[in-house]
């Protein structure tokens, strides 16, 4: 079981959903940690952009303010990461050829946390760069 991880947009959005079968089973584990108080929970700041964007388009639905979508998922162990010049830098360090800004700082809070990344992004688990959860 795990203790604490970080999280890529899909799998949160499928958790806040209620669509926990579209997790994968170790990736399902994680968020039911988390919900039960026993794993922390680390969104890095794309994650929470991501999620802004959604709503603007209406993929998810945040009556109203984001905040308050967020608010119904949080407990004591969520935790957001900002985003540092040196998560850019080593974003963009990264030996992975992988144009997307938002994944590559996702995988770049991850390493600096040192916690698995929850997510289904085949290009992510091909790299191999980071260890996957799902």
């Amino acid at each position: 079981m795990v203790d604490a991880f970080v999280t890529d947009t899909h799998p949160l959005i499928w958790y806040a959903a209620g669509a926990t079968r579209k997790l994968g089973r170790k990736a399902r584990g994680a968020f039911e940690a988390y919900e039960a108080g026993g794993a922390d929970l680390f969104v890095p700041a794309p994650v929470v952009l991501e999620t802004w964007f959604l709503a603007r388009k209406g993929v998810i639905e945040v009556d109203g303010r984001l905040e308050r979508w967020w608010a119904s998922i949080a407990n004591a162990r969520l935790f957001f990461l900002a985003v540092t010049a040196a998560q850019v830098f080593r974003a963009q360090e990264l030996v992975w050829d992988h144009p997307d800004a938002m994944d590559r700082l996702i995988v770049a809070a991850a390493l600096d946390q040192g916690l698995p990344l929850v997510t289904a992004d085949v290009a992510i688990a091909r790299w191999g760069g980071a260890e996957v959860l799902w």
